[in-house]
């Protein structure tokens, strides 16, 4: 279960601020450079592990040194302050991020949201006798959310909204996802607001999924993605361009062969095999274009959490 609590730590992560300073890739042995990348306990990140298992980042002319930090801000603080020189986050954390005015780049995609309410990896879950069958019922109801004003909780009162009902009468609570099942079980909250493992575990407890408030708000959307400072990504275009050419190889074999991730998530990020065998795994896609920034960026700004458009297009690295 402890390892389960760290692979949901990442969700609807803010942003917060800190200072920069240089971080040049250095070399480890010959000319190689080193780049120190900074991930998060997600299964978003498995095609860095994959490159790393078949040489990819090697193959590409680059060393990749992986660290693990349990939240967005502190991966963005890490890059910021040059103990990391690409960092995992939330897309909703870089953006809120960039409002604030910290100089980051945009790397590389690492996931999208659901096209399909089949694939979601995010959902609402009620019990399996509840007479809420939509987000219009969870008006005057209780959910459990795991933040306040990030993530699921804007996206649930916005998808009550489009479905009729009056998203401001949804009362929200902020519960610890991995205790959400139990607050659940015990009645102390109508829905709760869920991502995976904790969607399949749900299920096979016999809750029931009403629906993805990100489907509904945010869909086809950047979910996560890999950053950079602008100083470090002018002074190191050869590094990410290594990078960005051996994470999308390794994407790839994400997407030829569904089952890399679950013995990846075994592997790497030490989920039960037979439950890794069972949840669903997010879009992987290390491509990214500013519409998929600019979905999530348009809702942010809608519902309060950055203050004026941001410049999609100048905010994604590419070499010049």
């Amino acid at each position: 279960m402890k390892r389960i609590v760290l692979l949901v730590c990442l969700a609807l992560a803010g942003a917060s601020m800190a200072s920069c300073s240089e971080s040049d890739a250095k070399s480890s042995g010959g000319d190689t450079p080193t780049v120190k990348v900074v991930l998060g306990p997600a299964s978003a990140t498995l095609p860095v592990y994959r490159a790393l298992d078949q040489d990819y980042f090697t193959d590409a002319g680059i060393n990749v040194e992986v660290t693990t930090l349990q939240s967005g801000p502190d991966i963005i603080n890490a890059v910021m302050g040059g103990s990391g020189d690409i960092g995992f986050t939330g897309t909703e954390a870089a953006l809120i991020a960039v409002g604030k005015g910290l100089p980051l780049r945009v790397v590389a995609g690492a996931s999208l949201t659901d096209q399909t309410e089949e694939a979601s990896t995010v959902g609402v879950m009620v019990a399996g006798d509840s007479s809420i069958s939509s987000f219009a019922d969870l008006a005057g109801k209780t959910v459990a959310v795991n933040a306040l004003g990030v993530g699921m909780e804007p996206a649930i009162r916005a998808s009550v909204d489009a479905a009729g009902g009056d998203g401001e009468a949804v009362n929200t609570t902020v519960v610890p996802i991995p205790n959400m099942i139990a607050a659940l079980e015990a009645k102390r909250v109508d829905a709760i607001a869920v991502l995976e493992p904790f969607l399949t575990l749900g299920a096979q407890s016999g809750l029931k999924t009403i629906g993805d408030p990100l489907l509904a708000t945010q869909p086809d959307a950047s979910q996560t993605l890999y950053v950079a400072t602008s100083e470090y990504a002018e002074q190191n275009a050869k590094a990410l361009e290594s990078f960005k050419e051996a994470l999308g190889r390794a994407t790839e074999d994400l997407a030829a062969d569904a089952d890399l991730a679950p013995d990846l998530a075994a592997k790497h990020l030490e989920l039960d095999p037979a439950l890794a065998q069972a949840v669903r795994f997010p879009r992987f896609d290390a491509a990214i274009t500013s519409q998929q920034l600019a979905v999530v960026g348009d809702f942010a700004l809608q519902v309060g959490n950055i203050e004026q458009p941001l410049d999609y297009d100048s905010l994604i690295w590419a070499s010049s």
